[in-house]
């Protein structure tokens, strides 16, 4: 799905991108975003690629709501919807 060459969650890019949307926040609460809009990234990439891998689709999709769940439990679920919204993945 991913290249050894691709960035992870906890680049700083991805950490800088969730500070400058949202500003200060806890370290656990970063680390949730961070990854959250990497996932997101994956996903909209992989809806994109033809032909579509499904079963790398399906598994992005649930990795996305077990981290927006987590997002929930440390209190940035609005957040986390935000960083869900499709017109951000758009060129």
């Amino acid at each position: 799905m991913t290249s050894s060459n691709d960035t992870t969650h906890d680049s700083p890019s991805t950490a800088m991108a969730v500070r400058q949307r949202f500003g200060e926040l806890e370290p656990l609460q970063e680390h949730f975003l961070s990854r959250l809009l990497h996932l997101t990234t994956l996903r909209h990439d992989a809806l994109g690629r033809q032909p579509r891998d499904e079963a790398a689709v399906k598994l992005l999709s649930k990795a996305i709501y077990a981290t927006y769940l987590d997002c929930v439990g440390v209190n940035i679920g609005d957040q986390a919807q935000a960083l869900m919204d499709p017109s951000l993945h758009q060129a």
